[in-house]
């Protein structure tokens, strides 16, 4: 497995497992159907904002909006 899967794989695993149906949810619509086709650089940036606690990621999500 090359760096590009792994990221994709825990980018998914976290996504999945967010005890925060609504931050989950926008993660999914913004993300899931387009990591494949994300370069590494933005993966290691979304792999970099998805390790903040459930709070601060969905401040961070509602401020994008």
């Amino acid at each position: 497995m090359d760096e590009k899967e792994r990221i994709i794989r825990w980018i998914r695993y976290r996504i999945r497992s967010l005890g925060m149906l609504e931050v989950q949810r926008i993660l999914e619509e913004k993300y899931m159907s387009v990591l494949d086709e994300m370069e590494i650089d933005e993966l290691k940036r979304l792999e970099e904002m998805l390790r903040m606690d459930d709070w601060s990621l969905r401040r961070k999500l509602l401020e994008e909006d």
